[in-house]
């Protein structure tokens, strides 16, 4: 529907919002438009790198993204490989565990940060850890 949702996130929680266009011109009974009217461009495509160890979730989340028409769902199952496919694709935002083996998520930020090919990118912590001193490290790291 050409609209935008997202969310603010506070330290009393968070704030979901969303926004839809509204048609100027409501459809009205009449004559079909001429067939050289112009067609609308598709909207653009975006994307969302999932770095999540866990495969029970990973599915989970690719059963959600058929759903969302007009997003790409790209996940890794490590931290290394999640850094490989955020400088390849260049993701709109990433969803990151902290928990991962190897390398956890919190590090994994900042290596994402000392890149500027993938600085400015969007992350937000999706994890189990959810400990006051937990949500102190991911503010730390940078995490949304």
């Amino acid at each position: 529907m050409h609209g935008h949702i997202g969310f603010e996130n506070h330290s009393h929680g968070c704030t979901f919002w969303f926004e839809l266009p509204v048609d100027p011109e409501p459809a009205t009974v009449g004559p079909a438009r001429p067939a050289t009217a112009a067609v609308p461009a598709p909207p653009t495509r975006r994307s969302v790198l999932y770095i999540e160890d866990s495969r029970d979730l990973i599915d989970l989340m690719d059963a959600i993204f058929q759903h969302l028409p007009g997003l790409t769902l790209i996940t890794a199952r490590d931290a290394e490989t999640g850094l490989r496919l955020a400088q390849t694709h260049r993701p709109d935002v990433v969803l990151m565990d902290i928990n991962l083996p190897g390398m956890n998520g919190i590090v994994a930020r900042g290596e994402l940060l000392k890149n500027p090919d993938t600085a400015d990118i969007p992350v937000i912590a999706v994890t189990g850890a959810a400990m006051p001193s937990d949500f102190e490290k991911a503010d730390e790291a940078g995490f949304f």
